[in-house]
């Protein structure tokens, strides 16, 4: 199943989904869950309003689906400390921002939003939306820590970005995976390395990959002795904490550098990034339980923080050339002779 069929089919099957049959329904459900809003029917509007709504949740960091069957005009009347990432599966709506002005986008892009008082959305035909809802502060937070930047400037995302680039299509991905982890057995979030991991990608992804302002103040050189030493402290940290969550910000911490240091310095010595070589280490530590017989392979999957067993046998199998499973086979066998 395609992501948009799974987003329709959970909007139609999700026992959280809520049926709306009035604007004012609308309002009151968007600024009871995502901010102070006023909605009113659009031009063009032919009858009553039916609009499916799904919430689904993990922490801080959302997902809403949303379904309108008339076009609207839509205004922000209250703030919210919250950006929101916001995928078109069918139609599309043009934003008026009080500091941007109208902004109009294409089926190809996803909008960043943040929903500023003031802020209008318009839409002119019917409409399905995913929206990725994050805490606009902790964000910003991550990011002046990042690029090391102390200044006043508020952070500010380009308003539109492209899902045909590299960069669009990665992020989109990263929330279909995502939305994958919500609308499963929401106990695998009680592991916390599938927690903390899960967040992470999406934050390094949104600091670390999308367009904004920030990542234009400042530029850092990183030496190779500095890259090499960071590496080696952050590799041996994550070697002896590999069963306990860790986020990129705590391992920065831990080897003394700034977030950006640290990204750079495994890029220039490992042409990767702390969290691929973090789950590369995990992948170690669970081909050792399958090569010891001391765990299944869903076993040693949920317990090294891989929530998806599909994913994991990929990257198990491009790691080392066999499927997990083979692994405990071989071992088996072993025994047997």
């Amino acid at each position: 199943m395609d992501f948009k069929s799974s987003i329709l089919q959970n909007l139609e099957n999700d026992k959280n989904t809520k049926n709306l049959t009035s604007f004012d329904e609308m309002t009151e459900w968007i600024s009871r869950n995502m901010a102070p809003y006023e909605t009113r029917p659009g031009a063009g509007y032919t009858g009553e309003l039916e609009a499916k709504t799904t919430l689904l949740s993990n922490d801080e960091f959302d997902i809403c689906l949303m379904k309108w069957s008339q076009p609207s005009e839509s205004v922000v009347i209250g703030g919210r400390d919250s950006l929101h990432f916001v995928f078109y599966f069918d139609g599309q709506s043009e934003v008026i921002d009080p500091v941007l002005g109208r902004v109009v986008g294409r089926p190809n892009q996803f909008r960043v939003l943040s929903m500023n008082p003031g802020t209008e959305i318009l839409s002119k035909s019917k409409r399905t939306v995913l929206q990725l809802v994050v805490p606009f502060s902790e964000i910003q937070r991550r990011a002046r820590s990042y690029f090391e930047y102390d200044g006043a400037l508020p952070l500010q995302f380009s308003p539109l970005v492209d899902t045909d680039t590299s960069h669009g299509r990665a992020f989109l991905s990263l929330v279909q995976y995502y939305y994958s982890l919500l609308t499963c057995d929401q106990n695998i979030f009680s592991n916390q390395m599938v927690a903390t991991s899960s967040k992470e990608l999406l934050i390094s992804a949104i600091i670390g990959q999308l367009p904004h302002n920030y990542s234009k103040l400042s530029n850092i050189s990183t030496t190779q002795n500095l890259a090499l030493a960071v590496v080696e402290r952050a590799e041996e940290y994550m070697q002896n904490h590999a069963e306990q969550a860790i986020s990129i910000e705590h391992l920065a911490k831990e080897v003394a550098c700034s977030e950006r240091t640290l990204h750079a310095s495994f890029k220039k010595v490992r042409l990767s990034s702390p969290l691929r070589v973090l789950r590369n280490i995990r992948l170690d530590y669970a081909k050792q339980d399958l090569t010891n017989s001391t765990s299944s392979v869903t076993e040693a999957a949920f317990k090294w923080g891989f929530s998806n067993l599909g994913r994991f046998s990929k990257f198990y199998a491009e790691k080392f050339g066999e499927k997990p499973s083979q692994t405990l086979q071989k071992n088996y066998t072993c025994m047997r002779k």
